[in-house]
């Protein structure tokens, strides 16, 4: 269960969007990826707290958000004191779940992450959205593993490589590590170049 209430993370989330000019908001409506293009114009401001919640889950949106501020960036104050309790909040959450998983992760074959390190497909979660191309192989190895049949053929029935990923992202992916490490090491058995360039 999430340690950040939704309600209240979507009261600050509410406040900081209000804090953004037309061209901040404009910025963070492209790096928000993994919302469908016409949501992302067709929605008011006023709404999209919601919608950003829907389709990251709390806690993931408050990564992302996070990475946006810093990329648009607002790194004042007064986007900053709204966002950071929250960031906090969730940063201390992976680290009790590191302590309790324990220093390595022995059978399981998922890698250890650092204090405070993404996995790697949460880094370069926009680069991968963009630039896999091999998805079909990738989506039959994970096909049973993380990616349950009902999962399997909604993911295959979106017409773009960039939806599939999309979906690959906003489905099975939220799982947790170990689903996020099973999709890392079927993207360098499929997209060895791009993980590669990436790393």
């Amino acid at each position: 269960m999430s340690t950040i209430s939704e309600e209240e993370w979507k009261t600050a989330l509410t406040e900081i969007l209000e804090e953004l000019d037309g061209s901040q908001y404009k910025k963070m409506m492209l790096f928000l990826s993994g919302i469908p293009k016409h949501v992302r114009t067709d929605k008011p401001r006023e709404e999209m707290p919601q919608v950003i919640i829907e389709q990251y889950g709390v806690e993931t949106s408050v990564h992302e958000i996070n990475k946006i501020m810093d990329r648009i960036p607002r790194r004042d104050p007064t986007v900053q004191d709204r966002l950071r309790p929250f960031v906090e909040r969730l940063k201390k959450k992976q680290e009790n779940e590191r302590r309790d998983a324990g220093p390595s992760t022995g059978a399981t074959g998922v890698r250890a992450l650092a204090d405070g390190q993404e996995h790697f497909v949460d880094e370069h979660r926009v680069e991968l959205i963009q630039r896999v191309s091999n998805i079909e192989p990738i989506l039959d190895e994970l096909k049973g593993k993380i990616i349950q049949q009902e999962a399997y053929d909604k993911i295959r029935a979106q017409q773009t490589s960039q939806e599939k990923m999309r979906a690959i992202y906003n489905g099975p992916l939220k799982a947790g590590d170990a689903a996020k490490e099973a999709f890392y090491q079927s993207l360098k058995k499929h997209e060895p170049m791009l993980i590669e360039d990436l790393s």
